[in-house]
């Protein structure tokens, strides 16, 4: 379990060399599987206490057909197993997508390696976004400094860190050139934030 820990922190530092790393290690699957579990628990938490505090979703907007006054009930619902299908999908797509351009790697060191840098968004977007929904004021939440530049920064970084890292997870387990690695991630990302878009929110 303290490899699990260490292996959460060195990506952060030297993602590059942490990823060759975790690529040999015999427990590595196990170790993505329970990062993703707790990162769905979290968010499953996360949307329990948004329903209890009569919260709606915000932003995108709903595309299934549930009552914004109900949607976090329902979420509660789905939300773990849809992080979990969708973590599997974004690997398949990434093997597939792979294959016909010489990708080398397995499908089970993809999904080990692309779950590896999940936990980075508990820390940058579960915990920031409770802090936003419970904590902060409201007029401060509301204010165009914070909700467009500060919490807009925040999200971007975030999920352009996880991209970037998720592009180096393809190189190293597909040996592709960066080009390919790019178009290969990319690629998957679509189907995959697609589905992601649908039903969390």
């Amino acid at each position: 379990m303290n490899n699990i820990i260490i292996f959460q922190l060195e990506i952060v530092i030297h993602p590059i060399n942490t990823l060759k790393k975790f690529l040999i290690d015999e427990n590595r699957l196990l170790y993505r599987f329970l990062t993703i579990l707790l990162f769905g628990l979290f968010y499953t938490l996360g949307v329990i206490l948004a329903y209890i505090f009569e919260h709606h979703p915000y932003g995108i907007a709903i595309i299934l057909k549930i009552p914004p006054e109900k949607y976090y009930l329902y979420e509660s619902l789905f939300l773990l197993p849809v992080t979990i299908c969708t973590w599997i999908l974004l690997a398949g797509l990434i093997q597939i997508i792979s294959m016909p351009i010489k990708g080398k790697g397995s499908f089970e060191d993809t999904l080990a390696l692309i779950g590896l840098p999940f936990y980075i968004l508990i820390i940058f977007m579960f915990i920031p976004d409770m802090l936003v929904d419970f904590i902060i004021p409201k007029n401060i939440v509301q204010s165009f400094i914070f909700w467009k530049i500060i919490n807009s920064i925040r999200l971007y970084l975030a999920s352009f860190w996880i991209l970037i890292v998720h592009i180096i997870a393809v190189k190293e387990v597909q040996k592709l050139s960066n080009i390919k690695s790019v178009i290969v991630t990319v690629s998957s990302y679509i189907p995959y934030m697609i589905i992601n878009l649908t039903y969390i929110r």
